[in-house]
């Protein structure tokens, strides 16, 4: 038997391990909860290394369809691609399609009559496979998927692009199969000569789909992609 003084010192140690326990408890919960919202997706590349064989890259005017320049690709998905100088005059006149897309009415251009070529990147011997300056996929937020993809285009002078219109979005489909569509911003500064520019989907279930064009650094990858890309993939 416990004295009346063990007896309070016996409940009060039964008391705080049992507190102790109930605070592990919480927390292992709160973990698992945060493991499951994590694991709904990853931020990041989702990518693998180069597992084909060596072969040829070639760039080509996705608009007219000639090509404008072609590499070796080694063995371990190694390439070094030399960016032509376009002659004046080249490419097609400054468009939403030119651009990929297909809007219900043009953006901004800060100057008319520009020219671009917009690079299509490709790789194998039939030209199948697209490459992309950076493909991600983000279900940080639940239900909500973001992708990007990138690429090469080529102006003949400087020029802004800009505005938000509808849009079909590249690259989605609805159940039925039928293209999306979407409101698109442009965010486009171009300069003479080769610009990089990616293009973000993002899709919640609960909101519309947008996406958004716009300039960013040349990428330091590339990524073999699919036919979901969003873009440099058409509509």
């Amino acid at each position: 038997d416990f004295t009346p003084e063990e007896r309070g010192k016996w409940d009060k140690m039964n008391a705080d391990f049992n507190a102790l326990t109930r605070q592990i408890e919480i927390a292992r919960q709160a973990e698992e909860v945060s493991g499951a919202l994590a694991g709904e997706g990853r931020s990041g590349p989702l990518t693998q290394p180069w597992a084909g064989e060596a072969g040829t890259v070639l760039l080509s005017d996705a608009q007219a369809g000639t090509e404008l320049a072609r590499s070796a690709l080694t063995g371990v998905g190694a390439f070094t691609l030399p960016l032509p100088t376009l002659a004046a005059g080249s490419g097609t006149a400054l468009s939403a399609e030119v651009l990929g897309l297909s809007c219900d009415a043009p953006p901004t251009f800060s100057v008319p009559d520009a020219r671009v070529a917009r690079a299509s990147v490709t790789v194998g011997a039939q030209a199948a496979a697209p490459l992309s300056g950076s493909v991600t996929s983000v279900n940080g937020v639940p239900k909500e998927t973001v992708r990007a993809s990138g690429g090469l285009l080529f102006s003949d002078r400087p020029v802004q692009v800009s505005g938000t219109v509808a849009c079909v979005l590249p690259g989605l489909r609805d159940a039925g199969g039928a293209a999306v569509r979407g409101n698109v911003t442009f965010r486009l500064n171009l300069l003479r000569g080769w610009n990089a520019v990616t293009f973000t989907r993002t899709v919640n279930s609960s909101l519309p789909p947008v996406g958004t064009l716009q300039s960013a650094p040349p990428p330091a990858q590339w990524v073999v992609g699919g036919a979901d890309l969003p873009w440099p993939a058409r509509p």
